[in-house]
């Protein structure tokens, strides 16, 4: 699942997320302000009760009001196996079933533990950025070894571990090269890249980890004499477009200035660069990082079509 560098197991221990514990005072306080203007006084008092029940079990499941999360740490070995850890403080065997899935600002894993259906949500404060990072490529790199569920009741009772179903099933369909890419590269342009993470993005792309590597390095070089304060100087924008037009033109890619308007650099995508499904990761990931380095005034990078 891992790259051989990095090839060791994921574990992680979630913290109670605040985020996740905000969004659903909002949704419960939102539902009982419906029930309290809409229905009848003793129907509004019966809902409200409901909802603040509901509420506290959610937030003591999350590991508020004393409560203790259900399940406490996620490992996913290097062979796609998974195991949990509970309450008790016990790992059991984990299956992720389908329905998991695993974005930047969300993960919400459906798991059968044992037999018993469990959910496990994870928001950008439950864990470092790195470590969510590395789940969301463990989740993309596991193969599924076995054909895609039916739908229905049965198959529901299947997946929730209630009936035995005649395929062992695993989770998500096999990724795509460039959506396991996608999962590794780092949304925001100020990140540096550890050797860890280059080598994982070596093992699917070398070219786009060669690419970044080069472009780290040259920040560095130029980290103490770049300017933070002040007005946007064009040619220093120039020069960095031109050092990036020359890491694309290696692989038959161009690249040419086209403007600046307020902190927003305008480029246009020339040669192989054009009609490339990794154009715009190399947009974000090279040609962005390396103009931001050399003008931190800049805030994004776009291509002009």
């Amino acid at each position: 699942m891992w790259s051989n560098s990095s090839a060791r197991p994921l574990v992680i221990h979630p913290e109670p997320s605040r985020c996740l514990a905000a969004w659903l005072v909002l949704v419960h306080g939102l539902a009982g302000a419906g029930l309290i203007a809409a229905a009848m006084p003793l129907v509004a008092a019966v809902g409200v009760g409901v909802l603040l029940f509901s509420l506290n079990i959610h937030l003591m499941r999350l590991g508020f009001l004393a409560g203790r999360p259900v399940i406490q740490g996620l490992r996913l070995e290097v062979d796609g196996r998974s195991r949990v850890q509970t309450a008790d403080g016990h790992w059991r065997p984990a299956v992720i079933l389908p329905g998991s899935f695993c974005a930047p600002w969300l993960c919400v894993l459906q798991l059968r533990v044992e037999g018993r259906w469990q959910s496990l949500s994870l928001a950008p404060d439950s864990l470092p950025a790195d470590q969510l990072r590395r789940l969301r490529m463990g989740l993309l790199a596991l193969r599924p070894n076995s054909p895609e569920y039916a739908r229905g009741i049965r198959a529901g009772l299947v997946r929730l571990g209630i009936l035995r179903g005649k395929h062992p099933v695993e989770i998500l369909p096999m990724p795509t090269d460039q959506e396991r890419l996608e999962a590794l590269l780092s949304d925001d342009p100020d990140h540096v890249y550890s050797d860890e993470e280059l080598d994982a993005i070596e093992a699917i792309d070398p070219e786009m980890a060669l690419r970044i590597d080069r472009v780290q390095t040259q920040a560095r070089r130029q980290g103490g004499n770049v300017v933070v304060e002040g007005p946007i100087d064009e040619a220093v924008v120039r020069e960095a477009v031109e050092e990036a037009r020359k890491i694309l033109m290696q692989d038959g890619g161009d690249i040419e200035f086209v403007a600046i308007e307020d902190r927003t650099v305008r480029v246009r995508l020339k040669g192989a660069c054009v009609g490339c499904p990794r154009s715009t990761l190399d947009l974000r990931n090279v040609v962005e990082r390396l103009v931001r380095s050399r003008a931190p005034g800049v805030a994004r990078v776009v291509n002009e079509f």
